[in-house]
């Protein structure tokens, strides 16, 4: 298991990319020094997609960074290109991504044995949403947190999976009655 750590660069790992999508760690590095020239302590507090392939890969990921400002900081990656989007409000309550982390294709190969496969199966049409971001608890791991939902009802599967270990720490299915 290939494991990313967020501080300054210190990815282990070989970020994947198949047909222009791309996982999580395809292009931290270049995220990472980009958000580290917009503003000085920049620290990475989520990374996520809206439209993820089952195998960890998506056409676009957000990076969204918090400094001692008050502003957010967020950043694009596609396949060919890194960009910076824009800067909101800081909202309160967020933590700061501080545990190293395994990329999305680990997550969803996971994701895909407990219990996506089976929800995929039986919801031809679908969609993936996965995040990956540290709970503001003491203490708290870094988790993907994975949502398999249908686009014909409102069935969906919503996973918690541990990004240092692997464990599947939360899941839920809502299932609409047939």
């Amino acid at each position: 298991m290939f494991r990313i750590a967020c501080d300054q660069g210190s990815i282990n790992q070989v970020p994947v990319e198949r047909d222009h999508a791309i996982t999580a760690a395809f292009r931290f590095m270049s995220v990472d020094s980009l958000a580290q020239s917009k503003g000085k302590g920049l620290r990475l507090t989520t990374i996520r997609s809206l439209d993820v392939n089952f195998d960890g890969t998506s056409s676009t990921w957000q990076y969204e960074y918090f400094g001692s400002t008050p502003s957010a900081y967020c950043f694009h990656s596609t396949y060919r290109s890194v960009a910076f989007d824009s800067t909101s409000p800081a909202r309160d309550g967020v933590a700061i991504i501080t545990h190293t982390w395994f990329n999305s294709d680990v997550a969803l190969s996971i994701a895909e044995r407990n219990g996506g496969s089976d929800f995929r199966s039986r919801n031809p049409g679908f969609s993936i949403m996965a995040s990956l971001a540290q709970p503001l608890v003491p203490n708290a791991g870094t988790y993907w947190y994975i949502t398999y939902r249908s686009v014909n009802n409102q069935s969906r599967v919503d996973l918690a999976v541990d990004a240092v270990t692997g464990s599947v720490a939360q899941y839920y299915v809502n299932r609409l009655q047939d």
